[in-house]
């Protein structure tokens, strides 16, 4: 039984899905979120036991890097990038236009914070 995981973004290159349930087996899946898996989620028999969601997880305007809905380092890094080379990726905060403080603090705000 799979309960309260989080499957998303496999890709299955061999197989038909991220998930692959054998013909003697079944799977049982409750409180679980699954997206972002190619080809798709699963192939087999598998019993959704309720509570779970198939929907793509919010994005947070600083999530730039994978995996998709988790804050990390690679987010910093590619921030840092933005930032200094003043893309607009990283005018997160006003006034719009410019580079400055202000997206920096708000930046280290939802990175230690967390989005909403």
């Amino acid at each position: 039984m799979e309960q309260d995981c989080e499957i998303n973004g496999n890709p299955a290159s061999d197989w038909s899905a991220a998930v692959a349930v054998n013909d003697r087996h079944d799977l049982d899946v409750r409180e679980t979120t699954v997206w972002e898996n190619t080809p798709k989620a699963f192939e087999g028999d598998w019993d959704d036991l309720g509570s779970n969601s198939f929907e793509v997880a919010p994005l947070c305007e600083i999530d730039y890097a994978a995996p998709p809905g988790i804050i990390d380092m690679q987010d910093l890094m590619m921030f840092v990038q933005y930032f200094t080379a003043r893309d607009a990726q990283a005018d997160i905060a006003p006034p719009v236009g410019t580079h400055d403080l202000n997206d920096l603090v708000s930046f280290i705000d939802l990175y230690f914070n967390g989005c909403d």
